[in-house]
């Protein structure tokens, strides 16, 4: 049995990176029990001064225990590892969450089904994340922006919704805004389709408030959307609205003419703010670790050949994020039309 005093429930934070540091912060510095689990050098430096959370809502110390090894059985986990990275996670873990509520915070698809694989449907709920982070420096992380009417979107994975969703919802709220969805699937079908612009900083090397500046990238951005778009609602997923973002407002944006479009992709910069936005895979290209290219605009290319439809623009950026993996070696707007040029023909 779980404890019915939220409070008092253990809370264990599996992936210590942005997303995770950022929730589970702000979950112990309002009195949850919180546990974070990540690599040894950040969860050393976390214990030895504590975690820093910088960005819109100022700056915070907030003590809070990390370990390297989960060695406790918590009453719910926040998944917050990369998608590439869930299931030697899960399988690490298994022998103490085998009863916990497990709560995905993956972009895309698949993680959802790869924790069921493993743990069975019954105890499974899944959120999208609706706000940005920043983790550079080891105990240090910075919230870049928030969505004031929903930042975490919550619903079961698989099943109905039940008065366990209600309790994370109400958990989560107290660190971030968050709301429900008994439609999860379909939310995060419209993620991924906001999420294909997260490629564009990785392939370049600037953030998108710069990005917004360049025509030539804000209309690779738009073209991103519009073929994930098209290939999602081709194949018969039926995306739905976030808070704040309603599908019909990004169906019409999507099938206006450029020349009306670019402007309101770089109205969004605005929803950015000041701080630097470079998205979570040229992060992890940083930190040189694998990125999400796969789970990210690569499940849009999976999609499209699953629906034989070509994908250019989502398949060059694929290749191309490899490839900036590999080299460490930018490119320029030109030389990314070129390359997806070539993939037409």
């Amino acid at each position: 049995m779980h404890n019915t005093n939220n409070q008092k429930d253990k809370i264990a934070v599996i992936g210590a990176g942005a997303i995770g540091c950022i929730v589970g912060g702000l979950l112990a510095k309002v009195g949850y029990d919180v546990t974070l689990i990540g690599r040894k050098d950040n969860v050393d430096e976390i214990n030895k001064s504590g975690l820093s959370i910088d960005g819109i809502f100022g700056k915070m110390k907030i003590n809070i225990k990390a370990k390297e090894n989960l060695d406790f059985e918590p009453d719910i986990v926040f998944l917050a590892v990369k998608t590439q990275d869930v299931k030697i996670a899960i399988e690490e873990n298994k022998s103490f969450i085998s009863n916990s509520i497990i709560v995905t915070m993956q972009n895309g698809m698949e993680s959802d089904k790869i924790v069921a694989s493993i743990l069975g449907q019954d105890n499974i709920f899944s959120s999208v994340v609706f706000f940005g982070g920043n983790f550079l420096e080891l105990g240090k992380v910075t919230l870049i922006n928030y969505n004031k009417k929903g930042s975490l979107v919550v619903g079961r994975a698989f099943g109905n919704e039940n008065d366990t969703t209600t309790k994370i919802i109400n958990i989560l709220n107290k660190a971030l805004p968050t709301k429900g969805t008994s439609n999860i699937i379909g939310a995060h079908w419209t993620k991924l389709i906001f999420n294909q612009s997260n490629a564009i900083p990785a392939v370049t090397g600037i953030p998108m408030q710069e990005i917004a500046k360049n025509k030539k990238l804000v209309k690779l951005q738009i073209m991103l959307m519009k073929e994930a778009l098209y290939i999602v609602e081709k194949s018969g997923a039926t995306p739905c609205s976030l808070p704040g973002v309603p599908i019909s407002l990004i169906e019409f944006i999507m099938n206006l003419p450029l020349i009306f479009s670019k402007p309101l992709f770089r109205l969004q910069s605005k929803f950015l703010g000041n701080l630097p936005s470079p998205g979570s895979t040229l992060q992890s290209i940083s930190r040189n670790k694998s990125t999400e290219i796969d789970y990210l605009n690569g499940e849009i290319v999976k999609l499209g050949e699953k629906i034989k439809t070509p994908t250019p623009y989502n398949s060059t950026i694929v290749d191309l994020v490899h490839q900036v993996s590999e080299s460490k070696k930018f490119f320029s707007a030109d030389e990314i039309w070129s390359y997806i040029s070539a993939h037409k023909k």
